[in-house]
């Protein structure tokens, strides 16, 4: 059975080209790029399959604003687009870290033959947003950063995603990739789903592959981790950072509460209040580091 591996991504940096380095030699011209709106000039060290704007209208498929993230499928249909002669599809996102040769890994899945597969496959409940746009399905979600989908499938899946692009669904409520594809493909009884850690247990080993918390890269490299793991979500210096940032200010809506008072600041009083935030962050990120050392020794 053939298959193609296609990194889902949106530019080419740090993470990608780790994870071509990673895949390359055991992959050849079977590891492509999806790249959602690449910049004018990308120059990449494989072949790259563009997803654009202009794509997805022509294709029928409906637009949110945030797509790219929310609906990681619409790369699933491009790379079938582009690549139609494969019996598999996976799909890797760039934060996904080999400890060691991935052969192994995909030498486990050569003659499986379930349609749609990924990590922790489960029911999802109704009280999520993305659950208003699947109003009588049952509803399953799974891992959605390594998954791999049949032919048949993605073709199925693919029509029903167009047939939806019209549903009278607000645009939020939208339903994201990991929700569409797996409850589709429970639903219908021509389709087999499985879990990638029971055809690949060892690689799953120690809960290194959830969707959070976010580890750098460096503390893998460095701390001789096992052979035969796969992690994720893992970052660069510089990605990892920012997804601290990210993390440290997710949760502002409170800030709108006090929108009559903090109108009566001043840019003097608004510069004080974050010097007086970065210290306490600081004071925390500091305590949190101290830790880390100490967890390390006792690994060394």
């Amino acid at each position: 059975m053939s298959s193609i591996v296609g990194i889902r991504t949106y530019r080419w940096g740090d993470e990608e080209q780790r994870l071509y380095d990673t895949l390359h030699p055991v992959l050849g011209d079977n590891l492509v790029a999806i790249v959602q709106n690449p910049a004018t000039g990308l120059d990449l060290p494989l072949d790259m399959i563009a997803l654009t704007d202009d794509w997805l209208d022509e294709q029928g498929l409906r637009q949110v604003s945030n797509w790219g993230w929310r609906c990681g499928d619409y790369a699933y249909y491009a790379l079938r687009a582009g690549r139609p002669g494969y019996d598999f599809y996976w799909m890797i996102e760039p934060d996904v870290f080999f400890s060691s040769s991935p052969a192994p890994f995909f030498a486990a899945f050569e003659d499986i033959g379930t349609d749609v597969l990924g990590l922790e496959v489960r029911e999802f409940g109704r009280d999520h947003r993305f659950a208003r746009g699947m109003p009588d399905m049952d509803l399953y979600v799974a891992i959605f950063a390594l998954t791999r989908i049949s032919a048949r499938a993605l073709d199925r899946l693919f029509d029903l995603r167009v047939a939806s692009a019209g549903d009278d669904v607000l645009k939020r409520d939208y339903p994201n990739d990991e929700t569409f594809v797996f409850s589709n493909a429970v639903a219908d009884p021509e389709f087999s789903v499985g879990e990638l850690r029971e055809i690949a247990p060892e690689w799953f080993a120690e809960s290194t592959f959830a969707t959070d918390p976010d580890i750098l890269v460096d503390s893998l490299v460095a701390g001789n981790v096992p052979a035969g793991r796969l992690y994720h979500p893992v970052r660069s210096r510089e990605g990892f950072r920012g997804a601290l940032a990210a993390r440290l200010t997710t949760r502002l809506k409170f800030l709108e509460y006090m929108a009559p008072s903090l109108a009566e600041l001043d840019d003097e009083d608004i510069d004080t209040v974050i010097m007086q935030t970065g210290a306490v962050l600081r004071r925390h990120i500091k305590r949190a580091r101290r830790i880390g050392w100490a967890e390390k020794r006792k690994i060394d």
